[in-house]
């Protein structure tokens, strides 16, 4: 994944604080590395059996937004993705957590 450590670090700590109980998959140019850019996003897919509670997604994305990380994080919650939005992320993706 190309993401240094400092931020790598921070996410991690986001994660735990608010996604505890969630797998974390990275998927998108961060992980494949296509039209990558200094700036690209960071897409995040939460893995569960049921759909995140709103109100956790909410407080995630807004941690993501309020840290130091020099790019923004985009978070969805897989378990309500379209199925063929599922299958673009199961074709490229990294466990975080």
């Amino acid at each position: 994944m190309n993401i240094d450590d400092k931020d790598l670090k921070i996410i991690h700590k986001i994660l735990k604080d608010y996604a505890e109980e969630h797998s974390v998959w990275a998927f998108g140019s961060r992980v494949h590395g296509k039209n990558l850019k200094k700036y690209s996003d960071l897409d995040l897919a939460l893995v569960s059996n049921t759909s995140i509670d709103i109100d956790m997604l909410s407080q995630l994305k807004s941690q993501f937004s309020a840290s130091d990380l020099p790019f923004k994080v985009d978070v969805v919650d897989f378990f309500s993705v379209s199925d063929e939005f599922k299958k673009i992320i199961e074709e490229s993706y990294e466990r975080i957590k």
